[in-house]
């Protein structure tokens, strides 16, 4: 079998929060885990544009993603697309509370 490995982005989790003290579950599994010391992130930090140059090891000119929303040329109404707004409505599971 070939080896596996998870990579796991926290979003403006900065180092020195993840303590025993405040998060021993996180602290416990960061233990045994490789951390980049010298990681820095891009500009503009927003989620999906970092998370994009991690994954891409490329700068937002090059991947394209320049923040958490943008514009969608196929829709034609020069109106910004904000995924953010895909989750505004009741979860599934919210609606089967209700």
């Amino acid at each position: 079998m070939s080896p596996r490995f998870l990579i796991v982005g926290f979003d403006a989790l900065r180092p020195e929060l993840v303590t025993p003290e405040h998060t021993p579950n996180l602290a416990a599994w960061l233990s045994g885990a490789a951390r980049l010391q010298n990681a820095r992130s891009v500009f503009p930090s927003e989620t999906k544009v970092a998370m994009a140059s991690i994954a891409t090891g490329g700068w937002p000119g090059a991947h394209g993603i320049v923040a958490n929303g943008y514009y969608e040329p196929h829709t034609g109404d020069g109106k910004l697309f904000d995924t953010c707004l895909l989750y505004t409505s009741p979860s599934p599971r919210d609606r089967q509370k209700s």
